[in-house]
């Protein structure tokens, strides 16, 4: 799960029956951003574990290991990020090692501006349910 405001990264345990178990932190992604502290939006794993993390407010995709020990920049604003928000791995032939990711496009002139990025991350994407 994703704390936007706090720019956190969390695991929420499902329990047997349904239940919650306690939250813990798997990484702190609050470092300060481009244009203040960091903010998050959407998140996405691959078939390791790994979560990719669109922080907002640096223009950038974070790759955070399943322990959270490792956080890795996979895209920035050279990849056509504008602020991110959504992202989600592709499913199409030749696709499931892409993230797909969309810009809220809050950045000052010369910035990518509205669409979306692709951005070739070297793993496949977890299959959704």
């Amino acid at each position: 799960v994703a704390n936007t405001e706090k720019a956190l990264l969390l695991e929420i345990p499902v329990l047997k029956g349904g239940g919650l178990g306690d939250i813990s932190v798997v990484a702190d992604l609050s470092g300060s951003g481009m244009f203040g502290p960091a903010m998050l939006d959407g998140i996405a794993l691959d078939v390791h574990g790994n979560i990719y993390a669109a922080v907002s407010t640096d223009s950038s995709i974070k790759r955070v290991s399943p322990d959270g020990q490792q956080v890795d920049t996979v895209a920035t604003v050279a990849d056509n990020l504008d602020f991110p928000a959504s992202l989600a791995f592709g499913t199409g032939k030749g696709e499931c090692q892409s993230v797909f990711v969309t810009n809220l496009a809050l950045g000052p002139p010369g910035f990518a501006g509205p669409g979306f990025a692709k951005v070739g991350v070297g793993q496949p994407g977890m299959p959704l349910p």
